[in-house]
């Protein structure tokens, strides 16, 4: 018997694999060609109006908000997300489209809240957000492109039946690894992401849903993760500045960053010891 899901899955990488078996679990895998950002400068992507001046300011300045680009290879995220869109403009269907380093930690609950969303009022849904934020401080940094649409939503109501797992989101989140689009939503989408980019993905979903151009959900309890600086779309490098918090102006160092310093530290001590030793020995 085949319990594999039917809704197709797009996986967004650069190497046609992912660190997930979605095969195993799905019956419509597609590895989608990921753009490598990589083979440009930022200053050829601003000189060719594919980024603003804003956002060339974050690599040459150093990033110091929650939308702000840490590595250029958020702005191949960003271009492949793009591409995709494009080609997914005449689905009749929900699709799930994915990082390579997405993870799906809770099957079971997964695969009953993908079947739940059919056929249901949405056009977005990201499930395992790494993080959720409600803030209102960057509410109009970025509005320039959302002031023209034909998509206004005057109102929405979430359905019922989603009520128990998701809930409507207008505020600060961060991860785009695993997000379910709907046909309404890829459309709606598609105008503003074909626009010149000013921010990271996971900030410019957030800003369409808080200015009300897209429905966008996030599912209450998390069934999906990411697997942390595995990815080559957006960590192209090892910087601190993805853990960087805007909000309180500080760097949240990761446990694995504490144990490579003071390891470092032990190292020296050890040397420093070391040395004393012996010349306390050539002095004798």
């Amino acid at each position: 018997m085949n319990n594999k899901l039917n809704i197709p899955v797009y996986i967004i990488t650069l190497n046609n694999s992912s660190k997930f078996d979605f095969k195993k679990y799905f019956n419509n895998v597609n590895y989608f060609k990921a753009v490598d950002a990589r083979n440009k400068s930022q200053k050829e992507y601003y000189n060719q109006g594919i980024i603003s001046q804003r956002a060339l300011l974050d690599f040459e300045r150093g990033r110091k908000d929650y939308f702000a680009f840490s590595g250029i290879g958020g702005i191949g995220l960003f271009l492949s997300y793009r591409k995709l869109i494009d080609e997914l403009q005449n689905i009749k269907e929900n699709v799930l489209i994915c990082e390579e380093d997405c993870n799906i930690k809770d099957l079971d609950n997964f695969k009953r809240k993908v079947n739940l969303l059919n056929n249901q009022n949405f056009d977005c849904v990201i499930f395992g957000p790494l993080e959720t934020k409600k803030i209102s401080k960057f509410k109009n940094l970025v509005e320039e492109q959302f002031k023209e649409s034909n998509n206004i939503i005057q109102q929405y109501n979430l359905p019922e039946i989603l009520k128990k797992d998701f809930k409507k989101w207008e505020d600060i989140f961060y991860g785009t690894h695993s997000i379910i689009w709907s046909p309404s939503g890829i459309k709606k989408v598609k105008y503003y992401i074909d626009k010149i980019i000013e921010q990271q993905l996971d900030s410019f979903f957030y800003f369409l849903s808080e200015n009300k151009k897209i429905n966008l959900l996030i599912e209450k309890d998390k069934t999906t993760s990411q697997i942390l600086h595995k990815s080559t779309l957006k960590n192209d490098k090892n910087c601190k500045l993805c853990d960087y918090d805007a909000t309180k102006n500080k760097y949240n160092k990761s446990i694995y960053t504490y144990i490579k310093y003071y390891f470092y530290i032990f190292i020296l001590v050890i040397i420093i010891l070391v040395l004393c030793y012996y010349t306390y020995l050539y002095n004798r």
